[in-house]
């Protein structure tokens, strides 16, 4: 049984439907199914589950040294509150070297190709940004597809700086995020801009996905040269997008209209990454 990203919970269920028939001799999965959240194990019918453990437990052991990579001494100089913001799921992590009267706060949507990257995971990286910016972070944990599929991810990330801008002044307020994240970032402040609300000190882009449409030649050049994107496969691309126009400038930043405004911006990027040539053209 094999299929694209985004069909994990499909994949689960065709295999559900033959061990209940008894019509196989063994299931075979050609790929890790990657669940999109922790409770996405439960969708794992009868005793399935033991035929598919063994190919979970890479990844299960992938998210324990994220979970865990701090020992017993280094917990003590982090905390992590969960909060709600009108209906959204945040993680505030602060380190304990902070000094109090620094009101600065670092918004986090996380990355992960839009569909994996939430929950524990979402904390977890959240304390690694704070460990890294010197500022306490807001992770935003917001809704992903196949349930949820674009706008939610960028209507929860709007939802969470709206409520910042409630608690913060704009120039107390960083955006940033990584790869998918650093899509929602650039989406969030282009609909922020374009509902009038005021814009944040600055942004991080970080080897930012911000063209779903795959279009610069660097997503040619660099293929087999990037060992994160290693196929020209958009599945889990157009699992979030769900019709929506891939020019949309909300799905795809890279088409937005800078020129009306846009906070002062760290683009960061490697010589080998597929979407290069992307940070080049929004650059100029």
């Amino acid at each position: 049984i094999s299929g694209k990203a985004g069909t994990g919970k499909t994949l689960i269920a065709l295999a559900g439907a033959l061990e209940r028939r008894r019509d196989f001799r063994q299931i075979y999965l050609a790929r890790p199914l990657v669940p999109l959240s922790n409770k996405d194990i439960g969708y794992l019918p009868g005793d399935i589950k033991s035929k598919i453990n063994p190919y979970m437990q890479p990844l299960w052991d992938n998210l324990n040294i994220i979970k865990h990579q701090f020992d017993e001494r280094d917990r003590e100089f982090k905390r992590i509150d969960e909060i709600f913001v009108d209906g959204v799921g945040v993680g505030v992590s602060t380190t304990s070297d902070l000094d109090p009267e620094d009101t600065r706060i670092y918004l986090d949507p996380h990355g992960g190709a839009f569909i994996v990257g939430g929950g524990d995971i979402c904390r977890a990286t959240g304390i690694m940004t704070a460990r890294k910016v010197g500022m306490r972070v807001w992770s935003v944990d917001y809704r992903m597809p196949p349930d949820h599929p674009y706008p939610s991810a960028v209507d929860d990330c709007v939802a969470a700086y709206r409520a910042l801008l409630r608690q913060r002044r704009p120039d107390e307020i960083v955006v940033g995020g990584t790869s998918a994240g650093a899509n929602l970032t650039a989406a969030l402040i282009l609909r922020a801009r374009d509902e009038g609300l005021s814009l944040p000190a600055a942004a991080i882009l970080l080897t930012p996905a911000l063209d779903l449409t795959q279009s610069g030649d660097s997503f040619r050049t660099n293929l087999g040269v990037d060992t994160v994107i290693t196929s020209s496969d958009p599945g889990a691309l157009l699992l979030y997008a769900a019709g929506h126009d891939l020019r949309d400038p909300y799905v795809s930043p890279l088409f937005g209209d800078f020129s009306k405004g846009f906070p002062p911006t760290l683009l960061a990027s490697g010589t080998r990454d597929a979407g290069r040539g992307l940070k080049t053209e929004l650059r100029r």
